[in-house]
């Protein structure tokens, strides 16, 4: 990295820690569960062809008008739950997504203020490249009223200093009372550069940046193989399949 020493980058990487891989929640675990449940069962009542339209459950007999209204009820609730499943997925990757330039904590503490490189919000999902960028942006001081107020301090001591032979002591104090002021509006100014200039030149951005290039780019085949194959690929083509059987418009 240009700019950037050795040490402050593994310093910015051991805050960011390890991007997490995308993970469900339990509530899209119950949400896949129950999907591929729903397609197994509706794989299985296609392939026990029931013989009448009287089906007797736990001692209760339940009649339906036509086998036809049983599987259109089936595919409809197969399309919701896969649709479902579907959008709430899609929401995790782009979670995930954003997650990559953040910092990994599992939970807030008390040390907040621990690196400067870090940023820590409320919630830990939060933790991203735009999340600390917005937390140090405010640090950004206007330069520009800054240099105003210094100019107009000196203007107002050079006014100061050009009356007719000072008009007596009490002149020179203001002027030196002007003269401190200067010297601590300075003082303010040059902190304030230094704060910009450290968000600006901060090692987190390229650090991060980097981090996100380079995980995209080295990503591990295996885990994606598992995670669409399994986890998302293998409950949408079974849940696809199910709607096949039982879909109102299938060819005969």
């Amino acid at each position: 990295m240009n700019n950037v020493s050795l040490e402050e980058a593994k310093e910015v990487q051991k805050v960011l820690g390890t991007p997490v891989f995308i993970a469900f929640s339990e509530e899209m675990i119950k949400m896949r569960r129950n999907l591929v449940m729903l397609a197994f069962g509706t794989w299985a009542y296609k392939e026990l062809c029931f013989p009448t339209n009287e089906i007797s459950f736990v001692g209760i007999k339940l009649g339906f008008r036509s086998l036809d209204s049983v599987e259109r009820v089936l595919f409809y609730i197969l399309l919701y739950s896969l649709i479902h499943f579907l959008w709430n997925s899609t929401d995790a990757l782009f979670e995930w997504r954003n997650r990559i330039t953040g910092s990994r904590i599992s939970f807030v503490t008390t040390g907040k203020s621990a690196s400067r490189h870090g940023d820590y919000p409320d919630d830990p999902r939060q933790s991203s490249l735009l999340t600390w960028w917005r937390e140090s942006a405010p640090r950004i001081r206007n330069m520009k009223a800054a240099c105003e107020k210094l100019e107009g301090i000196a203007e107002d001591l050079k006014n100061r200093a050009s009356e007719k032979e000072f008009g007596g002591m009490p002149n020179i104090n203001h002027i030196t009372m002007a003269a401190g002021d200067i010297t601590n509006r300075a003082a303010e100014l040059e902190r304030q550069i230094a704060a910009t200039s450290e968000i600006l030149l901060s090692s987190r951005i390229p650090a991060s940046l980097e981090r996100f290039e380079a995980w995209f780019r080295l990503f591990s085949w295996s885990q994606l193989a598992r995670f669409f194959l399994l986890e998302w690929g293998f409950p949408i083509l079974l849940s696809v399949w199910a709607l096949l059987l039982v879909s109102p418009w299938k060819v005969e």
